[in-house]
């Protein structure tokens, strides 16, 4: 089963009512299995209350998406924009509260599905819209508030030149270049400029900056500089105050109204401040014992704290625990997870009870054995404010050995568990060949070894040497590399070598049991090795992950020399194409219902070959890429690689 997880980041939102309908960019992250998802998908966002009524689609319904990149987990769109419905001028200035809904479908997902929880987005403008501000002046080198001369218009610059005289009150004076004087105002102007400002005219936002502490540190030195001179004659009285202002100045300033840095000063050694200039609330509260009891009850508390807070207080985890894969009996086992948070604390959980001695981040079994061990594994991570529990991962332990040696020739095949996958390649795929590579989902039933490496020079020459088809048992074009992949052999060629190879093990080999070709959908299986990207590692591709064109090297190389998958397959990509067992069907592949075991067409022509080789472009090695070539052909780009199964 697969599990989406959405972290948002809605950024720019607060801007909205000083813009208008402007869209809004928005970002979000999407984890699939506890793996960041990267691909091509389809979205769908809205906008709406709490109670469920939509004020705003991407589209004309709620099936209406849009595509939308996801790279390596995250992804942007601007919403009102890019084709979608463009958002309401007065959305916010009519809603209190919204709430963004987004829909997700990617390609192996059967529709849209809801990425909860939904976010909660409010309206402020102002603050964002100031950083908006001021990021612009910075960009330009201006300091945050300041008008330059070059943003000014002739006309302006003009009366900040003109050095005509003017008065005020009547009293006449000449101002200095640029001033403007009261007599160049308009009237609505003065007007506003005689005006007493009262409280109720602010709005809320300025109300609340008003009623903030103002401490030390927010003051500039010149404001600093005035507060330490003594008020000169023509200072403002209190007549021409207003009324409500003089009922703040009225007002008694305790120690609860200070800032940090102003009480920082009341507690210094040099006493400037007496008794007598303190009103009576601060004085109880110097004449007041302090006991375990009165600290007690001012403290804060966790159910004090309201969710918002606790959000970004509690840990989150950031990677959820997976199991590695099959697990057979006797192997280790590491599950790890990732978590944000302070003062962090961890406990292992199987099927819901805790492990003893389980509280780090990870978890370890030296030997895995089925009766101990099978069951479903959580983490709960937990600090002073809550706890968060991981989603549940399986481990169950397969009885079957993980590897297989043909001894006699030092094969080494690794075991592919039964599973389901998406074969082909999606239609956004560079190099992809039409309808040859159709997405479609393919269920293997049976457990099937593969080889770790193609077959080498000198493991052919050991099955083949004395076979009587008169078939060379060193064809390689650069024969005498023991450990290069042996090239030049034809698919019939491959199938003489697997009977010789069935015979001489004979003994060894388990009843029902043979060595044979993949069948092209094993082959795809072992080589994405649990990946939906291009190659097994990625989505690109370079001289340092396979031997293909750009290698420089002209031809082929020693099989391991490049990475292995995430299986521990190696060179599934380049150095040579592989024979499959299939025969080759031109037409697309099936769509619909998932195809169970599939072996290809009854007969054909032409036979699979996959992984593509040390002379091919990069498109030619991704892991969905389709070739084929007659049975009988035999060149310096083919070889094969043995499958071990249950017939």
């Amino acid at each position: 089963m697969r599990f989406f997880i959405q972290y948002f980041f809605l950024l720019f939102v607060y801007i909205i009512p000083v813009l208008g309908a402007s869209p809004i960019p928005y970002s979000g992250k999407v984890a699939m299995d506890g793996i960041n998802y990267h691909g091509h998908a389809q979205f769908t966002f809205s906008l709406g209350e709490s109670d469920g009524t939509v004020h705003w689609r991407n589209g004309a319904d709620a099936n209406a998406s849009v595509p939308v990149f996801v790279r390596n987990g995250r992804y942007s769109v601007l919403l009102g924009g890019q084709g979608m419905t463009p958002l309401p001028p007065k959305l916010f200035l009519d809603q209190v509260e919204l709430y963004l809904t987004v829909h997700l479908d990617t390609n192996e997902s059967t529709g849209l599905r809801h990425l909860a929880p939904d976010q909660l987005i409010s309206a402020t403008p102002r603050a964002l819209a100031a950083e908006w501000a001021k990021m612009a002046r910075l960009s330009e080198g201006v300091s945050p508030g300041a008008i330059t001369r070059a943003m000014l218009s002739a006309e302006v610059l003009a009366d900040l030149n003109n050095s005509t005289s003017g008065s005020e009150s009547n009293v006449t004076f000449s101002p200095t270049p640029g001033s403007i004087v009261r007599s160049m105002l308009a009237s609505d102007v003065q007007s506003d400029l005689n005006r007493t400002v009262t409280k109720s005219m602010l709005g809320s936002d300025v109300l609340a900056d008003l009623n903030k502490t103002i401490t030390k540190s927010m003051l500039g030195s010149d404001v600093l500089a005035d507060l330490n001179n003594t008020l000169a004659p023509g200072s403002v009285s209190r007549e021409k105050l207003s009324a409500d202002i003089l009922v703040d100045l009225n007002k008694t300033i305790t120690k609860s109204m200070l800032g940090s840095d102003v009480l920082a000063d009341l507690n210094q050694s040099i006493k400037s401040i007496t008794r007598d200039m303190l009103p009576p609330s601060v004085l109880t509260d110097l004449n007041r014992t302090v006991t375990s009891s009165n600290i007690a009850a001012n403290t804060i508390t966790t159910a004090q704290l309201n969710e918002q807070i606790l959000k970004y207080l509690k840990p989150e985890i950031t990677l959820q625990p997976q199991i590695p894969g099959l697990i057979f009996g006797g192997q280790s086992m590491n599950l790890t997870s990732q978590a944000q948070g302070k003062y962090l604390t961890y406990q292992w959980q199987r099927n819901g009870q805790p492990i003893a001695g389980a509280t780090g981040p990870s978890f370890s079994i030296a030997e895995v054995n089925g009766t101990l061990h099978d069951g479903n594994y959580t983490l709960v991570v937990s600090n002073d404010f809550g706890s968060v529990t991981s989603t549940p991962t399986a481990l169950q332990v397969d009885g079957t050995p993980s590897a297989h040696t043909v001894a006699s020739i030092s094969m080494e095949m690794i075991f592919c568990p039964p599973g389901t996958f998406t074969m082909g390649s999606p239609t956004t795929e560079a190099g992809r060949q039409s309808d040859r590579e159709n997405e479609h989902n393919v269920s293997l039933t049976k457990g099937f070894y593969l080889g770790k490496y193609e077959v080498t020079q000198a493991q052919y020459e050991a099955v083949m040497t004395g076979n009587t088809d008169s078939l060379s048992a060193t064809p390689s074009q650069w024969p005498n590399n023991p450990n290069r992949p042996v090239e030049k052999v034809s698919w019939a060629d491959a199938q003489i070598f697997l009977t010789r190879l069935n015979v001489q093990q004979s003994a060894n080999i388990p009843a029902g049991w043979a060595y044979v070709l993949p069948t092209e959908s094993q082959w795809e299986y072992a080589c994405r090795a649990g990946t939906t990207t291009m190659y097994s590692w990625g989505n690109d591709i370079n001289a340092t992950r396979a031997n293909y064109s750009v290698s420089g090297l002209s031809q082929t190389r020693d099989v391991g020399y490049y990475s292995a998958n995430s299986w521990g397959f190696f060179d599934m990509h380049g150095n040579v194409w592989e024979w499959t067992a299939d025969w080759y069907q031109q037409a697309a592949y099936p769509t619909g219902n998932p195809v169970v075991d599939p072996t290809g067409p009854g007969s054909g022509s032409t036979r699979v070959r996959r992984g593509g080789s040390w002379y091919d472009d990069g498109t030619d090695l991704r892991s969905a890429r389709r070739s084929n070539v007659t049975p009988s052909n035999r060149f310096n780009g083919i070889g094969f690689r043995v499958g071990f199964q249950q017939q």
